[in-house]
């Protein structure tokens, strides 16, 4: 039996602690940084927990969003803990779950460039001015993409360039590029 609690105390103790995500441009945390007594796998009650405690939480799907603000909303009823949720966007396909005490006002995130002053769309006419193909599957959002390229991007740089919107046949994906015009 001795041999087996050695074991797992060198498996514990080389369990990996979550790293921060970086991309290109920007950082931030795919769940929160937890202590060494954590989860392996760490379940929702968890994450509220780590709310609780005052932990911001990023979330990849708006989906998750009502399931986390109701169980947080449970929790600090339960424990008689006067704080609620903010949801903020921070990239395309990022939301910050963001716990606050009652009596504070909404938090400011602050994040790296200046994209998300605009929101999303400054980000794709960034994104399509230097040279990026965007691809959509919803055909509003590529219009609305084509339109802020044009609403962001000065009259003298489009003279002599257009945005245009094509639909795959295949995957039925929606591409938004720009390129020099065609006479």
């Amino acid at each position: 039996m001795p041999s087996t609690s050695r074991a797992s105390k060198k498996n514990s103790s080389t369990l990996s602690l979550p790293k921060v995500s970086q991309s290109s441009s920007h950082e931030y945390l795919d769940f929160p940084v937890v202590d060494r007594n954590a989860p392996i796998k760490p379940n929702k009650q968890y994450y509220v927990e780590a709310l609780a405690k005052g932990q911001t939480i990023g979330i990849h799907s708006l989906k998750e969003y009502p399931t986390f603000f109701k169980l947080f909303r449970r929790y600090c009823d339960r424990h008689r803990l006067k704080m609620r949720l903010h949801v903020r966007q921070t990239l395309p396909d990022v939301w910050l779950l963001i716990p606050r005490k009652e009596n504070e006002d909404k938090p400011d995130v602050v994040l790296e460039g200046d994209w998300r002053e605009h929101g999303r769309y400054k980000y794709y006419a960034v994104q399509l001015e230097q040279g990026s193909q965007l691809s959509f599957t919803d055909p509003d959002e590529a219009n609305k993409a084509r339109r802020a390229w044009m609403l962001y991007t000065p009259r003298k740089k489009r003279a002599d360039r257009e945005c245009l919107v094509t639909k795959l046949p295949r995957s039925g994906k929606i591409v938004v590029s720009v390129q020099e015009k065609s006479e």
